[in-house]
């Protein structure tokens, strides 16, 4: 007897561990069903809308976010038109937005787009629903299937790392006025990708890099004759000799494409193992996502 209601316990405790749900209600508001989130802490009601391809705010919410400091300058992608429902275009800008908070579930780095009018709806879109997962609605009810296999509950120690890492470039550790810069790291569709910057007045526009396309990341020293160090080159190197495209402006016709990328970093990364522990890092996220540096 004990042996059988050994095994039904076993059992009924794998089930439990290896498949659960997380239920979440969602709120009908004039036909349309709305999820309560926070955005960067600040909480907010979306329309679920697996139509639309990114989450969208209002000039409104993002003039708040703005003047609370959450979000700033660095999180500005590029401006852009949208065609909305009725046809008419319109104009916008794509950000990032640092957190969006589900009911505890936690999505980094989101894609988002700032639409300028004041009733524009708030909208999550595929750029937050893809790091959901699995899900199913039923009714008012949104279902994620085995919410602890998301990236942020499976690797933790990615998500802590990969803060770490975008905390170092928030810091302007990166040379003002260089053309390339390292603007963050995020996930997309459940991979990271390092997202790079440009200077405005550089014709290059911005790529993501998936992390798996990287073979190194190695520092190098920038001498004058006299042999000081003059500053560090944080250096990208791609798997295979691959030639990627790492900035591009159709419109310029000009750009950077190979199998290497500089960036230029100040003297503050000598300080306390910076470099090392940057390089430690890069290496951490890259082996987990089954990169061991090799070709």
């Amino acid at each position: 007897m004990r042996k059988i209601l050994f095994i039904f316990v076993t059992i009924t405790l794998f089930i439990n561990f290896g498949y659960s749900q997380q239920i979440i209600e969602m709120e009908k508001i004039n036909g349309t069903y709305q999820i309560p989130c926070k955005v960067n802490g600040i909480p907010m009601k979306f329309i679920f809308d697996t139509g639309a391809t990114d989450v969208t705010i209002s000039v409104i919410e993002a003039k708040f976010l703005l003047k609370q400091g959450l979000i700033t300058k660095e999180d500005f992608i590029e401006n852009t038109n949208y065609k909305i429902a009725n046809g008419d275009i319109i104009e916008g800008t794509k950000i990032y937005l640092k957190t969006i908070d589900i009911d505890g579930i936690i999505l980094r780095n989101i894609q988002a787009s700032i639409i300028f009018q004041q009733n524009a709806p708030l909208l999550l879109g595929q750029s937050a629903i893809e790091q959901l997962g699995k899900y199913s609605i039923d009714r008012n009810k949104l279902i994620i299937e085995n919410p602890s296999s998301k990236n942020e509950q499976q690797h933790p120690e990615v998500l802590e790392t990969i803060n770490w890492i975008n905390e170092q470039f928030e810091n302007n550790i990166a040379i003002p006025g260089s053309k390339y810069f390292l603007k963050n790291i995020m996930f997309i569709k459940n991979q990271p990708f390092i997202i790079l910057g440009s200077e405005e007045d550089f014709c290059g526009e911005p790529c993501e890099i998936p992390i798996k396309k990287i073979k190194t990341v190695t520092f190098q020293e920038m001498r004058h004759n006299s042999g000081d160090i003059v500053q560090q080159q944080l250096r990208f190197e791609t798997k295979n000799n691959e030639e990627i495209i790492w900035f591009k402006n159709e419109e310029s016709n000009c750009g950077q494409e190979g199998t290497y990328m500089f960036i230029n970093l100040n003297n503050s990364v000598n300080n306390n193992n910076l470099i090392y522990k940057i390089k430690e890092a890069f290496t951490r996220i890259m082996m987990i996502y089954g990169n061991d540096g090799k070709e």
